[in-house]
This record gives structure tokens, C-alpha cells and sequence, in this order.
């Protein structure tokens, strides 16, 4: 199984300001912003770290899974499925109950990974 991330979380989306206020980095210096780079990359890392340990995705985004029979997504909470593939054919598919036997590509959106299909 292999899960790849199509989409990287946009950096308006990171909470860059709010760490930097949590943090008390000084402001009105002229130097405001300098650290906001290193600040996305440690923000990044952390969210990175906190999804990894409890398989769910916080932050929205798009992965593809690559599967063999039987196996389930490897992440969650899920909105939707783009598309099922085997065997390099896309394939129609239904959330609820579906059992694919062959060796499977999903694509989901919105990073909310993929599911069991």
C-alpha cells in the first residue's frame, strides 16, 4: 500500500500568525515576518507528525492510494472519491460495502483521504 499526497496544505491555511503570537516573537521592529518561514516549516513538520500518529487528516487535501485486495484506506476522515482504477481501468464504485479484487489505485479529494472500498 502506498499513499501519496496530490495536494500540499496551502500556506493561508497554516496558522503562522497565531504561533508566532503564541511564541511572544517581538513585532514592530521592521523585522516582522522574518521568521515566517521557519515558523510554516516547524507548523508543516508538527502537522505532519500529529497525522501521521493518528491516521487522519486534519487539514483538507487530495492523496492517492495505491491497494491490494483487501485492504482498507490508510488515512481519514473522507469527503469524496474521485475516481477507482484496476487494473489501469477506471471502474465504478459505491462507498458502502464495495470489495475490490484486484490490485487498486483511489483517488480521493479534498485530503480527507481514502476509505475502504
Amino acid at each position: 500500500m502506498m499513499l501519496v499526497e496530490e495536494t500540499t496544505v496551502d500556506d493561508a491555511a497554516l496558522p503562522v500568525a497565531a504561533l508566532g503570537a503564541f511564541l511572544r516573537l517581538g513585532s514592530g521592529f521592521g523585522t516582522d515576518g522574518l521568521q515566517d518561514d521557519l515558523l510554516r516549516a516547524f507548523l508543516r513538520a508538527a502537522l505532519a507528525a500529529i497525522e501521521g500518529r493518528i491516521n487522519k487528516i486534519l487539514i483538507a487535501r487530495s492523496f492517492a492510494q495505491q491497494m491490494t485486495s483487501g485492504q482498507a484506506m490508510a488515512v481519514g476522515p473522507l469527503r469524496a472519491v474521485l475516481s477507482v482504477t484496476v487494473d489501469g481501468t477506471a471502474q465504478p464504485y459505491a462507498l458502502a460495502g464495495t470489495t475490490i479484487t484486484a490490485p487498486t489505485t483511489a483517488k480521493a479529494d479534498n485530503g480527507q483521504a481514502d476509505r475502504p472500498l
